[in-house]
């Protein structure tokens, strides 16, 4: 996770995991003593600031900055995924693979060697290990099944650069798992797995590109040594990285101040950007954690950059594309205050990026002015001198990005326009930097987040609003095209038409199994999904949307709404948290188990009649009346009232006489053919009118001539005299014209 713990004193080199598999060549002998550095007084708890999961907000960190290492005991609050305890070494390895090669270091020399998985899990398990200090401290997991269960920290998800600045659709097309820079398509730092025997020590350091670092541990203990990153630190830390004397000070002994922390099992620790820091294992761990970039820190983490080239670490122990990132984070800022954006893309991707054209229209029409805070404010103008003391060929502008010079100019204009900015009036507690488009996730990813929901309880998610059924009287209703919602520009649902038995949408997911109300994966395509059917219920008391079969036997059953669709009181809050009496007489029934139909036939007996017996069955348990259709055909002709017609005509005056269908049908009734068909392309009024089945009972193909398109010549096939095409047994008819459509498909399929 940084450019120390990558090891940079000696060569990497490839090793299998044997008893003689620590070498004791070239031996790395501190003449300080760690453990008595532990042990010492001299390194009380100083910086640390400690929280719980809920104060750590984006307003906490708008308000207070990023400035100090934060301790949080619990993880609650802090909206973060994290397996159970009992997650071992060997379920990382059956989901990063056990051929997956991995860099481990030794603390004994401090090389890196090359070891697969499967061989670390080997080491790690085995009770009779050699007595050597190994490290894994740079395993990336992203794009691997172990991805789906770690989620980093709310705030951090909400700060973090690389998911709100780069470019969304890079990150969503990366396929390949490991670190390789020629196939990685973003800074893929974000998510490590560190897994430490006890004994092990990495020294001071400063994580990569000033990025700072979030750490929970979910095994075992953590001991760290923090020292903060002023001038005068910072300048000791370049010495003592250059002098080659790591091995005799301790940098904590010749800082003015060195705090230290001890982390335990469920602890959870952010350290900012640029401090230095060491840490010690005390017993064996397993630790999750992660690197980012934000807003808060961009002086900082600039400043670290020039430190990593003053000491010359090597660049593939940096942040990775770093100087691009801080491209694309002007280009963000730009976008965020003045509605505009330098990036050269294609259609879809600006889809991807930024949202189809009315987003993006509606984002610039409620764009209004917003405060920076000092650190935002000073770092995009530390990114501009930085960039500008860059060499020409080191400036590594983005492709994406075309004018670079009018990119700065408008971030001169933000400095400009913000520079008298209030810091209280910019604590929102909202982040400023976000993608607004459609976020595109390939299947493997959609498939393996799915799984970790149902492994794993997720926090409550925000409930999803019902929509309309489109089936009840009220969205049945035609929109009447004169209030404000019908005339207004996006046109929006007439206030006329309001659902009476609003119905949960398709996208919702039950929260114990992670399936949709057809017990399917939510991008399964080809599943069909009437929404009558759906068996999912949400909860009136506490918002939960569960199967009925998925819920826990409390004892008592489920209360099921009698006016609302897929609507209930759940068998836990019927348990410990029950309705009024009152409520439940008006509103709610008993869960009632759907009645089996089975029908018992013989063998003589046909096909059809079974099928009656089995409708018989059905007819009898239903409440509901049989409703029998009025006519054979469909649609039905509307019952027109003269009186109601009169009556309108008379409110809204004359005008409205030409779009009345009981005035307009008759006059159809004296047109020949072609005259109807053109009356129907008069308006979409005159166009229902003329398909009216009354209009048609007869259709005059009289001195009428039928052609055979071809691409060279048009080849005249039938003449007809007179044809008269009687319509009204027209069920036959279309049943025929199957029937012979069928017969000529097999035809051209077996001959």
């Amino acid at each position: 996770m940084s450019s120390k713990k990558k090891g940079t004193r000696g060569a990497t080199k490839k090793t299998k995991y044997k008893d003689e598999h620590v070498s004791d060549e070239e031996e790395f002998v501190q003449t300080f003593d760690v453990e008595e550095k532990l042990r010492s007084k001299d390194f009380p708890r100083f910086f640390i600031k400690e929280l719980t999961g809920s104060e750590l907000t984006i307003e906490y960190l708008q308000k207070k900055g990023f400035s100090l290492p934060l301790f949080i005991r619990e993880k609650m609050g802090l909206y973060m995924n994290m397996p159970d305890s009992d997650f071992t070494i060997s379920d990382v390895r059956s989901m990063v693979g056990g051929k997956r090669m991995i860099e481990v270091m030794n603390c004994a020399t401090q090389q890196n060697t090359e070891m697969s998985m499967r061989e670390w899990e080997e080491f790690f398990l085995d009770p009779e290990r050699p007595d050597a200090k190994l490290n894994v401290l740079s395993l990336e997991f992203s794009r691997t099944k172990l991805d789906a269960l770690i989620t980093a920290p709310r705030v951090v998800r909400q700060i973090d650069w690389v998911d709100n600045v780069w470019p969304r659709h890079f990150k969503e097309d990366q396929d390949e798992a490991t670190n390789a820079m020629n196939k990685m398509k973003y800074p893929k730092v974000q998510k490590y797995c560190l897994m430490s025997v006890a004994g092990c020590y990495t020294d001071f350091h400063i994580d990569f590109g000033g990025s700072s670092v979030w750490y929970h541990i979910l095994k075992g203990q953590k001991v760290f040594w923090l020292i903060p990153p002023t001038d005068a630190n910072l300048k000791a830390y370049e010495d003592w990285t250059l002098s080659g004397k790591q091995t005799d000070i301790f940098l904590g002994d010749i800082v003015e101040k060195c705090g230290r922390i001890v982390l335990a099992q469920g602890n959870t620790l952010l350290i900012p950007s640029g401090w230095i820091h060491a840490v010690y294992t005390p017993i064996d761990s397993l630790v999750f954690g992660g690197n980012f970039l934000h807003s808060y820190s961009i002086e900082k983490q600039l400043r670290i950059a020039e430190i990593e080239e003053l000491t010359k670490v090597p660049h593939k122990f940096r942040f990775p594309f770093f100087t691009e990132l801080q491209w694309y984070a002007l280009d963000k800022y730009v976008y965020a205050l003045l509605g505009r954006s330098h990036l050269q893309v294609d259609d879809e991707t600006l889809i991807r990026l930024f949202g189809e054209k009315f987003t993006r229209d509606e984002f610039r029409r409620k764009l209004e002015y917003q405060h920076l805070t000092p650190q935002e404010l000073y770092g995009l103008k530390a990114i501009v001198m930085f960039i500008h003391a860059l060499p020409v060929t080191r400036k590594n502008v983005p492709s994406l990005i075309a004018d670079p010079v009018s990119l700065i100019k408008d971030i001169r204009t933000i400095v400009e326009t913000h520079k008298q900015d209030d810091p209280e009036q910019a604590v929102s507690g909202k982040p400023l930097l976000f993608w607004t488009g459609i976020k595109q996730e390939k299947s493997w990813s959609v498939k393996a987040k799915n799984k970790a929901r149902r492994d794993l309880k997720p926090e409550k998610e925000k409930r999803r609003e019902r929509v309309s059924c489109k089936s009840c009287e009220g969205c049945l209703v035609k929109e009447c095209g004169k209030c404000s919602t019908c005339t207004s520009y996006p046109k929006r649902t007439c206030e006329n038409r309001k659902c009476e038995q609003p119905v949960l949408p398709l996208q919702s997911v039950c929260h114990f199994c992670g399936l949709d109300g057809w017990f399917a994966e939510t991008n399964m395509s080809l599943i069909d999904r009437p929404i009558e059917t759906n068996s999912l219920m949400e909860c009136s008391s506490c918002q939960e949307i569960t199967h009925p079969s998925c819920h826990t036997d409390y004892g008592v059953e489920g209360q099921i709404s009698d006016i609302t669709p897929n609507s209930w009181f759940c068998p836990k809050c019927m348990k410990f948290n029950p309705p009024s009496e009152d409520e439940l007489a008006a509103k709610m029934r008993k869960v009632e188990e759907k009645p089996e139909f089975v029908v018992h036939g013989k063998s003589d007996q046909s096909k059809s009649e079974l099928r009656n017996q089995l409708a018989e069955q059905i007819m009898s348990a239903s409440t509901k009346p049989i409703k029998h259709p009025s006519y054979v055909f469909r649609p039905p002709p509307a019952i027109l009232d003269a009186g109601q017609v009169y009556e309108r005509l008379k409110k809204n005056g004359s005008e409205s006489i030409k779009v009345e269908e009981l005035v307009v049908l008759p006059v159809f009734q004296y047109l020949t053919t072609e005259e109807i068909i053109k009356c129907g392309l008069v308006c979409k009024v005159w166009h229902r009118i003329s398909l009216d089945p009354s209009l048609w009972h007869t259709v005059n193909l009289t001195s009428k001539s039928l052609f055979l398109s071809d691409k060279k010549k048009h080849t005249k096939i039938l003449t007809l005299s007179f044809f008269t095409f009687f319509l009204r047994n027209r069920f036959f008819i279309l049943t025929s014209m199957c029937c012979i459509k069928a017969d000529l498909m097999t035809h051209y399929l077996y001959c």
